[in-house]
């Protein structure tokens, strides 16, 4: 038998053991958690020997110091006065350097968090770390109500680490530890200041414990019938499931409230007082509904209130650790990276570690060591120390191969990949890298899921992950390793993200008809939708195909379901325009381009009634009343004055389409549709028919008016 035989033998027979036991349960040994990174550990060695070529841009910018280029890289030097010199330094070296320098910092950072004396206090650009010897600190227990009715239960981050300061007798800084940390169904709670202030903090706190155990009416979050409990996985050590543990237990449950009208939450300033309204009125900002009568873009405004409320210095004592990552979540989202500094300057007083790898994660996106170096300096200052996630974002923003295997070493060397949650998600930033190696040697997919759940264990493939393997066989444009990975998937019933479908599209660029048949095979279920970038893309490639009814499925499916994307609209508006085709064009090319816009256009134009139908009807000749797209069958030249209006008339059956089509829901599904239409228009093949016949024999798609989504859309 071969060696690779053999190591397939091999990895089929632990696979065959790995999914006959639990993987969360039982107890291992430590040997066999070594044992299950020798395929990450190999992998790195094989990865940096071999020296894998990275992408085109990096090799240019690589071999720029070896070129002979009139224009190189220059750099200006700190001091003032001196002149511009020509940097000379080797690009990898320099990288490479910048990598170690950042090892060294978060290292650094590490060693003074565990020299840390004190506490940073509000304004900590000023005030720095508190080191009073008259400073006391005296932990706590409490249970999860109580930490909700001061803090607040919001959607994210209500169970992890939580800071905010009391205006007590100079101040007293109250610490809720993570559920990590929580000492069986109470969370521990460290409260800091000066003696008086910590024992007039705490009494505040058990006065509400007591009147939440007596069932006080006034006490809005009650003591609830079950103790609130961590999770099995949670309270084991190293991933390991505790099974010694009631069956019932309490959870939070997030009820999703409304979001409310922007101008009104603005108003209410005023009116926050504690710690815990503070926290919840950010979350009502990020979740907040476009006030009418503003030009300014919502998602703009809502930044600046962000920023206008962190900076308003009569709130400063009610900031929570709670509020700040929320907000700086969403500031993230929607790329204001300037007003998250200034929001950490006024607000890094209750930052912590999680406040940091939310940035980071950000950051590391980019790629940009340079930036991810400047967010550790700030949290060094701090004095919060890096954690697995830290370091997990900082692998996720480099870009050598050789960097990475060397940081993959230092993560063992700090015992991080003992713990089977960080392996994953080891594994999901590395997941490309891997996959890619490993169907570059030939190897299967199947093998892949063999050695993952070496790794991992046979109950973890987040969509995530799924994803990005597909993402690798259309970069290697490997429609084999695809067939596969979606056999394999649909063999284990594995969730298939709606990006799936997306990425899917791209390895048929030229073939339609094989793109939905994949498209079709990615969707879970017969009624599941597509989201709206695998509508656009879809829809480009039949456009680009010359697809009538696959188009026509695709536009009207997408409006009704709204989304339908800018790209789609401008395209389906200049089809609309066209009258005459270049006489170069072939007679299919040319019937396309003068009659695909009047067969996809019309979500609900063929019917007797239909929403807003005489405001249309304003714009379009009164002999086309009955037909509106008959209108634009004109195979002659139209100019001037007849031009702009059948300009303004295409613009509106658009607009009319993606605004009142939302009002309409189809009787089959997307699915039933786009198999009946790729059928349809193989049939229909190349070959050129009046238009009236497209027109007439296109494929009927049948609709309803739903009066719920038209009474939301009204309102």
């Amino acid at each position: 038998m071969s060696t690779t035989q053999t190591d397939a033998a091999d990895i089929a027979k632990s696979s065959s053991e790995e999914e006959h036991r639990k993987v969360d349960g039982g107890t291992g040994s430590e040997s066999d958690a070594d044992s299950k990174l020798k395929f990450i550990r190999d992998f790195w060695e094989k990865y940096a020997e071999r020296k894998l070529p990275a992408p085109s841009w990096i090799a240019a910018r690589n071999g720029m110091h070896k070129s002979r280029a009139l224009v190189r890289p220059l750099r200006r030097s700190v001091g003032p006065g001196r002149k511009i010199r020509r940097n000379a330094r080797d690009p990898r070296r320099h990288g490479s350097s910048l990598y170690h320098k950042t090892v060294r910092l978060l290292e650094s950072a590490e060693k003074r968090a565990t020299d840390k004396s004190g506490f940073a206090r509000p304004n900590f650009y000023s005030a720095s770390l508190v080191d009073n010897p008259d400073v006391q600190s005296k932990e706590i227990l409490i249970p999860d109500e109580t930490v909700a009715f001061f803090a607040g239960v919001l959607e994210k981050f209500s169970q992890s680490e939580n800071i905010w300061f009391m205006r007590l007798h100079g101040g007293c800084r109250v610490h809720i530890l993570p559920t990590t940390e929580s000492s069986g169904q109470d969370r521990k709670v460290v409260i800091s200041g000066s003696p008086r202030a910590v024992e007039v903090t705490i009494q505040r706190i058990m006065v509400v414990k007591k009147r939440q155990e007596r069932g006080d009416p006034l006490v809005d979050i009650q003591k609830p019938p079950l103790p609130i409990l961590r999770s099995h996985l949670a309270l084991g050590e190293n991933g390991r499931t505790v099974t010694s543990m009631n069956a019932v237990r309490g959870v939070w449950g997030y009820v999703s409230r409304p979001g409310a009208d922007f101008d009104t939450l603005v108003a209410s300033w005023p009116s926050l007082t504690t710690v815990r309204q503070f926290a919840e009125h950010v979350e009502q900002l990020t979740k907040s509904e476009r006030s009418p009568g503003h030009h300014t873009p919502h998602r703009q405004r809502v930044a600046m209130a962000l920023r206008d409320l962190f900076s308003h210095a009569d709130k400063e004592h009610l900031i929570s650790t709670l509020a700040l990552n929320t907000a700086v979540t969403y500031l993230l989202k929607q790329h204001y990276r300037d007003f998250v500094r200034g929001i950490l300057n006024r607000a890094g007083h209750v930052a912590t570690t999680e406040t940091f790898n939310i940035i980071l994660k950000s950051v590391a996106r980019n790629q940009n060591i340079v930036s991810f170096r400047t967010v550790v300096v700030v949290m060094r200052r701090l004095r919060i120390a890096p954690d697995a996630r830290t370091w997990l974002a900082f692998l996720d923003s480099l870009v050598s191969p050789l960097n990475k295997a060397h940081l993959v070493r230092v993560l063992e060397r700090k015992g991080y990949l003992q713990d089977r949650s960080i392996v994953r998600t080891l594994l999901q930033v590395m997941v490309k890298d891997l996959f890619k190696a490993h169907l570059r040697d030939g190897r299967t997919v199947r093998e892949f899921f063999y050695k993952t759940i070496m790794v991992a264990g046979s109950n973890w493939f987040p969509p995530s992950l799924i994803k990005q393997m597909f993402t690798v066989t259309v970069q290697l444009r490997n429609v084999h390793a695809m067939q596969e990975l979606l056999k394999v998937c649909k063999e284990n019933q594995l969730q298939l993200p709606s990006a799936v479908a997306y990425e899917v599209i791209h390895l048929f660029p030229q073939d339609t008809f094989s793109a939905v048949h994949y498209v079709l095979q990615c969707l879970d279920s017969p009624h599941a939708e597509l989201d709206k970038e695998t509508y656009e893309q879809l829809f480009v490639n039949a456009f680009q195909n010359k697809h009538f009814n696959i188009c026509r499925v695709l536009w009207r499916y997408a409006c009704m379901n709204e989304s339908t994307t800018k790209p789609m609209r401008s395209t389906l508006n200049f089809l609309l325009t066209q009258n005459k085709a270049s006489n170069r064009f072939s007679e299919w090319d040319q019937r396309w381009w003068t009659t695909a816009g009047k067969v996809i256009a019309g979500v609900c134009l063929h019917l007797p009634k239909y929403p807003l139908k005489d405001d249309l009807l304003r714009v379009i000749p009164p002999e086309f009343h009955d037909s509106p797209l008959s209108a634009f069958v004109n195979s002659g030249t139209v100019e001037g004055k007849e031009r702009a209006r059948q300009r303004t008339a295409a613009k509106a059956i658009v607009r009319h389409d993606y605004q009142i089509g939302a009002w309409y829901r189809p009787k089959y599904s997307v699915t039933h549709m786009l198999e009946a239409a790729l059928a349809l228009d193989k049939e229909w093949g190349s070959v050129p028919r009046p238009a009236n016949w497209f027109l007439q024999n296109a494929l009927d798609i049948p609709i309803e008016l739903d009066l719920r989504k038209r009474k939301r859309h009204k309102r």
